[in-house]
């Protein structure tokens, strides 16, 4: 018995990634598709639809199932159909897939234009391109965009719809159980009109950070001259692109624009208020946010903007602390570690100063729990010596991880003023950050110290 390949699977652990790819999809072509954000439904759905299949559209870095998984039951299965590798790894990593003839490389982050033209050479039949006078949406992507642009329609037969609800309604949490309930996952949008719904959705997506961060269009900020040749000189010392350059500045002016919008912040939060080679306290951030902004051009976060993320926790991780304090947090951290004799109140200052930060930020409603999240652990160690002491254990995520050892690096960068001392501090510590979540993080850190120091 023949099978139609009249399938597509798209594996994606990103949901809005997953749901853009999906739009883009189905603008175009008329398969049907299969989609997924857990890699293991995804190897479950090749077994269930491999006759169908015609191609596979897969991320690579995914928790627990790597892409590599699925490509090898995928080859094991159908060796001659495509294999899509989506992923921001450069191609000379993800040899072992990408040298198969059968296999594409399509490179994050993509247009629709770029998706499209890939798959020309892929999905060549005409008959598949999308000619339906009607196309899908999915209810969870509708219930995301809220304001319906254009009708919506229920397919009741071929090419026969009912129209449901109209232009300027809302698509709400109950309109959501209303169709769920009744079995209905997708509803029909005129082709003319789902670009729209495309671009609403891509929109909304863009939006949501800088609804989450209080960003608005009055509130223009500009980097001090200080600052911005304090962050190029740092850049061009380690060798980072000028791509890592303006993403940082994006970065530092979503801090400013936070602090400027946020009250409960601002009155805690400076920066370029004097000299930015007699600030410590802002050296300190800024360096955090260079190492991480780097880190995020190297490393293939699951987070999404986690460049954004972890600058955010660099400049108000010690926000409750005084400049004094973070100059001299080691020799504090150190006396709460070996039970020193230091000055009693400012050591209790340090070492309350994580739930203090906390209690500061929890003021700012709209403040992403990664960052609380990361603030809450930046002291954590996998060694046991961190502190507060409720947050021991190795639970870290791939931004709490990130954030430790940049701001353990920075530390020893600023008090030291050598990147050989850097790079002794990491093979003294190699044991400690050898090992997950740490090593990848590591690597990259080792091999820009050791460049630099040439």
């Amino acid at each position: 018995m023949s099978h139609v390949q009249n399938k597509i699977l798209i594996v994606e652990d990103e949901p809005d990634l997953l749901e853009i790819v999906a739009l883009f999809f189905t603008e175009n072509y008329t398969l049907e598709v299969l989609k997924t954000s857990n890699p293991a439904e995804g190897l479950s759905l090749i077994e269930k639809y491999k006759d169908e299949l015609q191609a596979i559209i897969c991320d690579f870095n995914m928790p627990k199932i790597n892409g590599d998984k699925i490509f090898t039951r995928w080859k094991e299965l159908k060796p001659e159909s495509w294999f899509i590798l989506m992923t921001s790894d450069s191609p000379q990593d993800r040899q072992s897939i990408l040298s198969h003839k059968f296999s594409v490389h399509l490179k994050k982050p993509f247009s629709e234009k770029e998706f499209v033209n890939l798959l020309k050479n892929i999905i060549s039949d005409q008959n598949q391109l999308q000619e339906q006078s009607h196309l899908p949406i999915s209810i969870e992507t509708l219930l995301r965009i809220g304001k319906v642009s254009h009708p919506l329609f229920v397919k009741i037969g071929d090419d026969k719809y009912i129209k449901m609800i109209n232009s300027g309604s809302v698509f709400d949490q109950q309109e959501y159980d209303r169709y769920k309930s009744k079995n209905i996952n997708h509803l029909q949008v005129e082709k003319n009109y789902f670009k729209n719904y495309v671009e609403q959705f891509q929109k909304d997506i863009q939006g949501q950070l800088e609804a989450r961060f209080g960003n608005n269009e009055q509130s223009k900020t500009k980097i001090s001259a200080e600052v911005l040749d304090f962050t190029n000189q740092t850049l061009k010392t380690f060798g980072w692109s000028n791509e890592t350059n303006q993403l940082l500045k994006q970065n530092i002016e979503l801090v400013q624009k936070v602090a400027q919008n946020t009250k409960e912040i601002s009155q805690f939060f400076k920066l370029g208020d004097k000299s930015i080679e007699s600030d410590y306290l802002n050296q300190h951030a800024i360096l955090i946010s260079c190492l991480c902004t780097a880190f995020s051009k190297e490393y293939n976060f699951k987070f999404k903007n986690a460049s954004e993320l972890l600058t955010l926790a660099a400049f108000f991780h010690d926000i409750s602390l005084s400049e004094h304090l973070v100059k001299n947090e080691k020799i504090f951290i150190k006396a709460i570690q070996h039970n020193s004799k230091v000055n009693k109140e400012e050591l209790e200052i340090v070492k309350n100063h994580v739930l203090d930060s906390l209690a500061i930020l929890s003021k700012w409603k709209e403040c992403p729990v990664e960052v609380l999240n990361i603030i809450k652990k930046h002291h954590k160690s996998l060694d046991g010596k961190g502190f507060p002491v409720e947050y021991k254990g190795n639970d870290f995520n791939e931004l709490e991880s990130c954030f430790i050892l940049a701001e353990d690096l920075v530390e020893v960068y600023l008090q030291k003023k050598s990147k050989a001392l850097v790079i002794k501090h990491l093979q003294e510590k190699e044991k400690l950050y050898s090992q997950p979540p740490f090593q990848d993080f590591y690597k990259i850190s080792l091999k820009w110290f050791s460049d630099a120091n040439t």
